[in-house]
């Protein structure tokens, strides 16, 4: 069953000589230094024109460390469907402007099976709701392009509200494949959406930060240090005290666990970060995007 680039045509350009450029020049306009090899990425999911230059640090650094891998994982936030568990896509092929891709469908069953064994819950979403969701056909545009020529494969994955505790079993669930050299991972996540329209108006440390845009910033930047600290409960405490609406903490989260229950040792890095505009008035709105870089200690 091949799912369509539902999103072509309006969240990126449907035109695959168009869009081959676009995603090449905006990885070579990237700055990344050059260091270990690059695991797992977080990478914003907005319109292209809107966090592809953010998206495009993250990508570059992956693309140097792309040899001999045969899978990538892909994990995102599910915006148009309520569950509790993560769910894989019921697709074979993910069709995009500038390559097919094939889904790793024989992994998806084997983690399926041990998921079973270990009383982990997943399942497969709906066909409509993976067509739906954009969380993760906005990293595809960048992924066709790394993976042309290669016999890697995607494995698409849709993160529902879980608890804390599901999130450490879903990480004990990836972390071997953390740990195979011939897996990557990318880990969908725009961050803060702030605005009445996302009904979020929180003004972080306000005595600190009187500029609301400027708030924004600190409260995201907290966040992301949390996150390279890779300190859980930390993080669990920051959200319940500034309801940060990041729309892929569930997914952030699995990654932490991974990274915690992996049997090496890696280290978390923001490389990028940027806005749609800068709020300057309550009555204005913004979404935040933030890149990061995963690498063996």
């Amino acid at each position: 069953m091949r799912r369509a680039a539902s999103h072509a045509g309006t969240w990126y350009t449907g035109d695959r000589g168009e869009l081959n450029k676009e995603i090449l020049g905006l990885m070579n306009k990237a700055s990344v230094p050059e260091g270990a090899p690059v695991k797992a990425i977080i990478s914003p999911h907005a319109g292209l024109c809107y966090s592809g230059n953010t998206a495009s640090h993250c990508f570059k650094a992956l693309s140097r460390h792309m040899q001999g891998v045969d899978r990538v994982f892909i994990l995102g936030p599910s915006h148009v469907q309520n569950f509790d568990d993560i769910r894989f896509t019921p697709f074979s092929v993910y069709e995009m402007p500038n390559g097919d891709v094939d889904v790793d469908t024989e992994t998806i069953s084997h983690m399926c099976l041990k998921a079973k064994e270990q009383g982990i819950k997943v399942s497969k979403i709906k066909a409509q709701s993976d067509i739906d969701e954009h969380s993760l056909e906005m990293q595809m545009p960048f992924i066709a392009q790394l993976v042309q020529g290669t016999p890697a494969k995607i494995i698409p994955v849709h993160v529902g509200h879980i608890s804390d505790a599901a999130a450490e079993g879903y990480g004990a669930l990836f972390a071997p494949y953390l740990d195979d050299p011939k897996s990557r991972f990318v880990i969908s996540s725009d961050f803060c959406h702030w605005g009445s329209r996302f009904r979020y108006t929180y003004h972080y440390k306000k005595d600190e930060n009187p500029n609301i845009g400027d708030a924004i910033i600190a409260m995201d930047h907290e966040a992301m240090r949390i996150m390279e600290d890779q300190d859980r409960p930390a993080l669990q405490r920051y959200f319940a005290a500034t309801e940060n609406t990041i729309c892929g903490r569930n997914p952030i989260t699995i990654l932490l666990n991974t990274l915690a229950l992996s049997a090496r040792q890696y280290d978390l890095k923001f490389v990028h970060y940027s806005q749609s505009s800068k709020c300057r008035t309550p009555h204005d709105s913004s979404v935040s995007y933030a890149a990061a870089i995963v690498t063996e200690a």
